[in-house]
């Protein structure tokens, strides 16, 4: 993985850059741009894909902004630092399908309902005959999923009923296995909506291309304390792995809150609990691509701050203001990561 940061200084635009480059195959990156305005924020994106990424297909964006607008990639959390808004872009040298597999990305899905409840059981159900309509299946082939709710201490309960409900109808139980995923404070764009739904899923993977991620030294399965996500998931190719970290927090593995109230110690908690996910798949934090940090007090930026500009000085992150699922919890991150241990089982990425 290589890293670089480039400064747009007549547009005011920070873009910090992260690359999985091989000898043969396809090229991936991951670019956060800042900025202050949604003008200069697309002015940078068509300078950089004009000149630094020519040709590439963006497979993903996600617009991060406290005052969200009527945009299906745009969400409700304000950026923290020197500017107000944030992107994430995913990009790669070829189309979303390729080499028998076809990547499919959904950003910014929303349901009418006026409840967290209502709305993320439709959002699931819609995305599931969505993605049978085009030949998958949501329990094989979904690899990630987001949630963003509004109002997160009050409509948590709602939404978590919902997905449950809606895996025990689908056949994921504790005894097969559940989604990666985040479930974080998130104002939907247009305001009509209590929850935004992101997605990803692969069309193509052979059996045993998955594999999920526990650790348990560090953590316990979700189920234990009411909720139906897996903690990670790691996708081999033969080429090389995807690993993608579920929002994770300064949590044990009995499931219990630790550090109440010390958001440096808590932080340092959810890297060791992050860290040993990372090892299960056989990678390090070498190996992140990107990552987004999610802070339930704005008082606790700069604190926060320094500890990642300290611990990930080249890595891609962002930092925003979004309250995490359980009021003790004061930090959560989730990450994605690339490495070279392919298996020659599969076919190439």
């Amino acid at each position: 993985m290589t890293w670089r940061k480039i400064i747009i200084d007549e547009l005011g635009v920070e873009a910090k850059v992260s690359a999985y480059i091989p000898k043969n195959g396809v090229a991936e990156y991951h670019l956060l741009i800042q900025a202050n305005s949604r003008e200069n924020i697309q002015k940078a994106r068509e300078f950089l894909l004009g000149t630094n990424f020519r040709g590439f297909t963006i497979s993903a964006t996600r617009l991060y902004s406290e005052t969200p607008v009527n945009i299906s990639d745009e969400i409700g959390q304000k950026p923290l630092g020197d500017y107000a808004l944030a992107e994430w872009l995913y990009l790669k040298n070829c189309p979303d399908t390729h080499n028998g597999y076809s990547h499919l990305w959904d950003i910014g899905m929303r349901a009418p309902g006026n409840n967290p409840l209502t709305e993320t059981k439709v959002l699931l159900e819609t995305y599931e005959q969505k993605l049978a309509t085009a030949g998958g299946e949501f329990s094989n082939d979904c690899i990630r999923t987001w949630f963003f709710v509004d109002d997160i201490d009050n409509n948590y309960a709602g939404f978590v009923k919902a997905r449950k409900d809606n895996f025990e109808a689908i056949g994921l139980t504790e005894k097969t296995h559940y989604i990666a995923s985040t479930g974080i404070c998130g104002k939907p764009a247009g305001h009509s909506s209590i929850v935004q739904m992101d997605a990803y899923s692969i069309l193509g993977l052979d059996e045993g291309q998955t594999k999920f991620l526990y650790a348990p030294s560090h953590l316990n399965p979700t189920y234990e304390y009411g909720v139906t996500f897996e903690r990670g998931v790691k996708v081999q190719y033969g080429d090389r792995s995807h690993i993608f970290i579920s929002g994770t927090a300064s949590i044990d593995n009995h499931g219990n809150v630790l550090f109440h109230g010390d958001v440096a110690s808590q932080t340092k908690r959810m890297w060791e609990n992050v860290d040993a996910l990372l090892l299960e798949a056989g990678a390090s934090f070498s190996d992140i691509a990107q990552i987004i940090v999610y802070i339930r007090n704005e008082s606790d930026w700069e604190t926060v701050a320094k500890l990642f500009e300290d611990k990930f000085p080249k890595t891609p992150y962002i930092i925003t203001h979004a309250a995490v699922c359980r009021p003790e919890w004061l930090i959560e991150m989730e990450c994605i990561a690339v490495t070279p241990d392919g298996d020659r089982r599969f076919r190439d990425f």
